[in-house]
């Protein structure tokens, strides 16, 4: 995967030049590059001192966050219902161990440690969208694949949000 940093005069010269169009198709085909326009974090109060990769999320000054992916094309080997369920497990089991993973890291400073141990950030992503749509042979951009797609998200965020406030519960 690959992220560039760039300026809103920067996406202007695409623009203006022909090349934003064909751009925007092959992030939209492929899924990558991602873009983080620097313009648009700066305006809001900063500067970017740090971003996680693949993510394009911004980090302030002394914030960690740690990241995890489901490999969806691991987890859907016996069907959509099965794969979703499967999803949901393997989300709360990241979150669980991001969040005490969180809690047992070192950090470069004290306000580091203090921010990342009152409110740890923690990501469960997903790497495999592409395989798994040619595997259940359903068209990438298509209608059943955007389905999916929302069907896959909100089982990773209801997924990884419990486990998370479960944990801070226990932690």
């Amino acid at each position: 995967s690959l992220s560039l940093r760039v300026t809103r005069r920067f996406i202007e010269q695409l623009s203006v030049n022909g090349m934003l169009g064909p751009l925007s198709t092959a992030i939209h085909t492929w899924g990558s590059p991602g873009i983080i326009i620097a313009d648009n974090i700066d305006s809001l109060g900063g500067r970017i001192t740090a971003a996680n990769p693949c993510v394009e999320q911004h980090l302030g000054s002394g914030e960690t966050c740690l990241l995890a992916s489901v490999n969806l094309p691991l987890l859907f080997n016996k069907g959509v219902k099965d794969g979703l369920a499967r999803t949901g497990v393997a989300a709360s089991t990241a979150a669980r161990l991001l969040c005490r993973a969180s809690q047992r890291s070192s950090f470069p400073d004290p306000d580091s440690a203090e921010l990342a141990l009152r409110a740890p950030r923690i990501g469960v992503g997903l790497t495999g969208w592409r395989s798994l749509c040619d595997d259940l042979e359903i068209p990438f951009g298509g209608g059943h694949a955007l389905a999916l797609a929302n069907d896959i998200s909100q089982t990773i965020s209801e997924a990884a949000h419990a486990e998370a406030a479960e944990e801070r519960k226990v932690l």
